[in-house]
């Protein structure tokens, strides 16, 4: 295996024959240069797998560098390389050690504290082998994999790097041997009770996996962004059919893809009951704020101006979204068939990016035709913050280091990035949740979802999250705003949604996928002579769609075969 993605026959030298292994990283001469591969097959000459090139015109390996890939994850690595139409090369570079050399241990095992609480009982569940389970984002799910680490080794896989590095420190405490990865390679080959880091650590090597647990199933960062797009929810789940071992996709708010799982025999959903739950959660109306297009309310106004209390206010700005309300009642202008934030054809006429569906402008409430573009910046927001706090404001951008605000207080403003910069605060401002719900995205009620479980982490269960919206009669709105009283709101909306998609023919009653071509590729070639869909993005992307995910992968090889490198595919895209 090569630098150029393509597998080559190479002779093992008699030196190496006890020494080379299926994964191991070597290096080789190809056409004059020495250039380094994987060895993913090793076998007879002229056996089936391998070419008919005659013995005598092979090449020996040069040099064998060490232990790379786990042999048994190879075929694993291949699969996901053919349903992710993308190079091996890349999926095997993510699930290398990162060191060649290796430092032998021996197998450590700890004793393990395991608490007396709800989420520790969800490892009595092992009837089944999926778990799709649902735990409240001030619970911790460390109690699970504690549980899990009694019966044999687990596999954690976190959406973030930090989460991971801090996951691994509690289980530590908890009494477990812990391999973080990819720094601990070694000692998860040879062998800890646990075994976690961010996505490619469910490429990890751990010896007798009895667990896989994905943290945040939910979560965009689970998916790889180079080519192939592999989501490491999905690898790892079919990494625990192949090691017989039981998987728990661990939420808040369980992914449609992970909700579709549920209806399969050897699948069990289960609610974790928690006193913890989530932190308060108020609604402010935008409406009532008495300069219009402003986004100072009284109540987040009142959060700014407490002393000794650190308030984070996020506002996300969404590219080509633009949010548009009346300029007279000030109602938003929304999709009568979807609820989508509509944008302006011209003067005369509204349309939604979602359903395509085109409206006269006219307002829903008071029948005016005249709407204004609710628009604020970060920079113009953070001085209107200052002068009506008195305090000083700071703004945090991709720059800025992580933030220590156990000592100190401040108000600070930036985009979501900010939740992931910052160890703790009193108080999250979303300062316009509707550009949130309403983008223009299939997938935007559950990003607003993901941002509010990012931001009932930070404020811990003493803290308060305000949504500042000018819809508060929206059903995701009503359902946060209720949680306090009622812990099964959310799955009230959560059916919704999903009667939305099935009425859209979105996932996961659908198969999808989004496709880049070059300039001289047009997606009707591309789709032509079958019974899939697709539609404009922008420029030359496309999302492709059908009822029948083999006529989808059909119409894609065929088009990965003709068009080579001139097309870039994405299957299951986490936004669309």
């Amino acid at each position: 295996m090569s630098g150029i993605d393509k597998a080559f026959d190479y002779l093992v030298p008699d030196s190496l024959i006890d020494t080379v292994s299926v994964g191991d990283k070597v290096r080789i001469n190809l056409h004059g240069r020495r250039v380094g591969g994987w060895i993913i097959a090793i076998g007879e000459h002229g056996s089936k797998d391998f070419s008919d090139v005659p013995r005598e015109k092979l090449v020996e390996i040069t040099k064998h560098s060490g232990q790379a890939v786990v042999s048994h994850l190879i075929p694993l690595a291949i699969e996901v390389a053919n349903r992710y139409f993308g190079p091996l090369r890349a999926v095997l570079q993510s699930a290398s050690s990162p060191r060649v050399t290796r430092s032998r241990t021996k197998a450590q095992h700890g004793k393990i504290a395991v608490p007396d609480d709800g989420v520790a009982a969800v490892a009595q569940s092992d009837d089944v082998q999926m778990h799709v389970v649902t735990i409240q984002p001030l619970d911790s799910v460390l109690s699970l994999v504690a549980a899990l680490a009694v019966r044999g080794p687990v596999l954690v896989v976190c959406p973030t790097v930090r989460m991971a590095v801090l996951g691994a420190a509690s289980l530590r405490r908890r009494g477990c041997a812990v391999a973080l990865m990819p720094d601990d390679w070694d000692k998860g080959l040879d062998g800890v009770d646990v075994a976690i880091g961010a996505r490619s650590a469910v490429w990890a090597p751990l010896a007798g996996i009895s667990s896989v647990v994905v943290v945040d199933e939910h979560d965009d960062s689970l998916k790889e962004e180079r080519v192939p797009t592999w989501h490491a929810r999905e690898v790892a789940i079919r990494r625990a059919q192949i090691e017989n071992a039981s998987c728990y996709l661990c939420s808040p708010l369980s992914s449609v893809e992970a909700i579709s799982l549920v209806s399969s025999a050897n699948t069990a959903r289960i609610e974790v009951e928690s006193s913890q739950g989530w932190p308060v959660i108020n609604v402010a109306d935008l409406n009532e704020v008495p300069v219009s297009g402003s986004l100072a309310s009284s109540e987040m106004l009142q959060l700014v101006r407490r002393r000794g209390e650190s308030v984070l206010c996020i506002l996300n700005t969404k590219g080509r979204a633009r949010l548009l309300a009346c300029a007279k009642c000030r109602t938003l202008a929304r999709c009568s068939q979807c609820q989508t934030v509509m944008s302006a054809v011209d003067s005369q006429h509204l349309h939604c990016d979602l359903c395509d569906n085109t409206i006269d402008a006219i307002c829903d409430h008071c029948g005016r035709t005249s709407f204004r573009v609710l628009r604020a910046g970060i920079g113009s927001l953070r001085e209107e913050i200052a002068k009506a706090s008195g305090r000083d404001v700071v703004e945090v951008d991709a720059s800025t280091e992580v933030l220590d605000l156990s000592e100190h207080d401040g108000v600070y403003v930036g985009t979501e990035a900010l939740l992931h910069r910052v160890s703790g605060a009193q108080h999250v401002v979303i300062l316009d949740f509707d550009a949130e719900i309403m983008a223009p995205r299939a997938t935007a009620t559950r990003d607003a979802c993901a941002l509010i479980i990012r931001a009932a982490r930070v404020v811990g269960r003493n803290g308060t999250i305000l949504l500042q919206t000018r819809n508060t009669e929206h059903d995701l709105v009503s359902a946060f705003a209720r949680l306090h009283l009622d812990a099964a709101a959310l799955g009230g909306w959560e059916e919704k949604d999903l009667a939305l998609r099935r009425a859209l023919s979105l996932p996961p009653f659908t198969s999808m996928a989004r496709v880049r071509l070059d300039d001289d590729v047009r997606i009707e070639d591309v789709c032509s002579g079958s019974q899939v869909t697709w539609a404009n993005e922008y420029q030359n992307s496309y999302i492709v769609r059908s009822d029948d995910v083999s006529e989808l992968r059909n119409v894609l090889s065929r088009a990965r075969k003709e068009y080579g490198q001139r097309i870039r595919i994405e299957i299951d895209p986490v936004r669309y």
